[in-house]
């Protein structure tokens, strides 16, 4: 998790967001939906 906020500076305010998509496979979307859909 401490990987995804140095990468996403608006983690802190999405951060039960952030966590439940930082699964690894939805990295590279969960910079893309910026928090606007993070189904799988």
């Amino acid at each position: 998790m401490a990987s995804a906020i140095r990468r996403l500076p608006f983690t802190h305010a999405q951060a039960p967001v952030t966590v439940s998509r930082h699964d690894g496979h939805v990295a590279p979307q969960e910079k893309s939906t910026d928090g606007a859909g993070g189904s799988p």
